[in-house]
């Protein structure tokens, strides 16, 4: 073998470039990582109004149906959803197999939904209970305060 040839098989990484990458991936890693986890809170907050709409239908359809034919709570104090398959619950309709839980709430204290539904008026309202307020992630209105928008953007 000639030194030429010697020369190319023991080429490598040296120490330094190998420290370099590690440090370059670390910063990478260090900022990318955040908003990351704002992404991932995001699409929780999503999941959590997607499943309130959800929820609004299947009270609605009770309500038409008049399954449902007593008012579920009030406006300004809504009720829990619970109950599971099988179990009987004035704060879940016939329509809802079971209690689904809050995945994108910060606090993590309130797990549930709450309810308000009017049956005289045909009306429903879902919310996730954050601290001590409620945001109704049924509506998209800019004129209410505390809408899923706002629970989005918590």
């Amino acid at each position: 073998m000639n030194k030429k040839q010697k020369s190319l098989t023991n080429k490598g990484f040296s120490l330094v470039e190998l420290i370099i990458v590690i440090a370059i991936m670390a910063v990478l890693v260090g900022v990318l990582a955040p908003q990351f986890l704002k992404y991932v809170e995001q699409s929780r907050k999503s999941k959590d109004i997607q499943t309130a709409n959800s929820l609004q239908t299947a009270y609605l359809a009770d309500i038409a149906d008049s399954t449902l034919t007593s008012n579920v709570g009030t406006a300004t104090a809504p009720l829990e959803i619970t109950g599971t398959a099988g179990a009987s619950s004035a704060a879940r309709p016939s329509t809802v197999n079971e209690t689904p839980t809050v995945s994108g709430t910060e606090s993590g204290t309130e797990p549930h939904f709450y309810v308000y539904a009017n049956v005289n008026d045909g009306i429903c309202k879902i919310y996730v209970k954050v601290g001590s307020t409620y945001y109704e992630l049924t509506s998209t209105d800019t004129s209410v305060t505390n809408n899923a928008t706002a629970y989005k953007n918590l």
